[in-house]
């Protein structure tokens, strides 16, 4: 079973389409059973994910959108399995009984949902209306979370995920913040001496001294693609981050402040960085089609090896102080635990939390392992020896809306040099998806806003 779906429709013919990974392609099954038939594959260079299928009701074709250098609504005719564009820059496609298209336009307001009449074979000839406002997306997995049923219900999260800022928090849960500013905060690191800090803000990584002052752009020259997954070199001296600048996502090194980044090395996925060792050593996690998230070693001077490649989703891992050890989070129970592994064989694997968990950080003595378990910060004590001792994960605090999930790979929290502190992204209530809305007969309304002439079968 691959991990990590990326959406999924049930077709009226009982034809289930679906994304078993981010970058894996659609494919399409029946319900009776069978074997998955592949029905159209990423490029890689144009485009590296298509995800979010929906069918288009009475039809043979699912919209869903391709995610590349850019986001877009393509139509996917199942028969015939071609492709064409319907809403170049937009997101979230899917088509109502009632004859509309609904769609999220990357250059404008995200939250808002946009409607026009359905046309089968060519683009949208009319300017969109807007018809929704401050539904909750995540731009991290760009889809709207909203669905609208055959007979006109329609229901939606509520959010605005623009109203985050960074916080220190300390142990206690007791939280200071840092600067005034709000945006879309996401994955961050903290610079070693604790001074600077590097954050995904909109999928542009910003850095920021320590109490909040905005320092500029890492890569200010970056107008077009995407860039995040932040990481500081174990002397500060320079920034490790992802881009998908060539098409697929690979990873750059940069000097804040030089004219340009370097790339580090080429593989054939995409590509993300996890943490850096003490000595430079380099942990990413590779996209595999076919494994799911596999996590390779790129040390100093030699060539990047794999460390675990399973069917599992193996990501989120941080290096111990002294190298020794990696930290990492894995689905492979069904749900995603937190395991120590030995980075040069010496010793076997330990399984740290038993009752789930995700993001592991190290604390700076190497004497404590941080993790999130759902909204709760953990910590688990560690000894040394042979192999590391944990105690039994005990709950610090209670975060909930500090601790955002960390969807592909964005760490939400850094630790901070003294371990006794943490930084981390704070949710203002507005940007807490902790709701549903129900709009009974909602087809209505959207006729008024939006006219069109007969519609489609339910």
């Amino acid at each position: 079973d691959a991990p990590s779906p990326k959406g999924g429709a049930w077709g009226e013919d009982g034809t289930i389409v679906y994304a078993p990974l981010w970058n894996g392609g659609l494919y399409e099954v029946k319900a009776t059973g069978g074997a998955p038939e592949s029905l159209i594959q990423a490029d890689g260079s144009r485009d590296y994910a298509f995800v979010f299928p929906r069918f288009v009701p009475g039809r043979r074709e699912v919209l869903f959108t391709s995610w590349g250098r850019g986001l877009g609504v393509w139509r996917l005719d199942l028969s015939e399995r071609e492709r064409s564009s319907v809403v170049p820059g937009g997101s979230s496609g899917s088509v109502t009984t009632s004859g509309h298209l609904l769609y999220a336009q990357a250059d404008l307001e995200w939250s808002g949902l946009l409607a026009v009449p359905y046309q089968s074979r060519s683009e949208p000839a009319v300017s969109p209306t807007s018809v929704l406002t401050g539904v909750h997306y995540d731009h991290v997995e760009p889809d709207l979370w909203l669905s609208v049923s055959s007979g006109g219900t329609l229901a939606y999260v509520p959010g605005d995920v623009t109203q985050r800022s960074l916080a220190l928090v300390d142990t206690m849960g007791r939280s200071t913040p840092i600067g005034d500013e709000r945006g879309m905060f996401a994955a961050l690191a903290l610079s070693p001496d604790g001074r600077r800090i590097a954050v995904d803000v909109g999928q542009r990584i910003w850095l920021y001294d320590a109490d909040g002052t905005r320092r500029g752009r890492l890569v200010p020259e970056n107008r077009d693609d995407s860039e995040g997954f932040p990481l500081w070199a174990p002397d500060g001296s320079k920034i490790i981050y992802a881009s998908n600048r060539s098409g697929k996502w690979e990873i750059y090194a940069r000097v804040p402040g030089a004219a340009m980044s370097d790339l580090l090395f080429e593989k054939e996925f995409d590509r993300f960085p996890l943490a850096v060792a003490s000595d430079g050593t380099l942990a990413f996690v590779e996209s595999n089609p076919e494994t799911g998230d596999d996590i390779w070693l790129f040390p100093p001077g030699g060539p990047p090896t794999p460390l675990l490649t399973a069917p599992a989703s193996q990501d989120m891992g941080d290096f111990s102080p002294d190298g020794r050890w990696l930290a990492y989070q894995s689905d492979e129970s069904g749900r995603f635990e937190i395991y120590v592994i030995p980075i040069h064989g010496e010793g076997g694997r330990v399984q740290v939390s038993t009752e789930g968990g995700q993001a592991p950080v190290w604390s700076p003595r190497g004497d404590r392992l941080f993790f999130r378990q759902r909204s709760a910060m953990m910590v688990a004590e560690v000894t040394g020896g042979g192999a590391p001792g944990t105690s039994r994960p005990r709950r610090l605090f209670e975060a909930g809306w500090e601790l955002p999930a960390p969807y592909l790979l964005m760490r939400p929290y850094a630790v901070a040099p003294d371990g006794e502190s943490f930084l981390m992204i704070r949710h203002e209530p507005e940007a807490i998806p902790d709701r549903i809305h129900i709009v009974l007969n909602w087809f209505e309304e959207l006729k008024r806003l939006v006219p069109v002439e007969g519609g489609l079968r339910p």
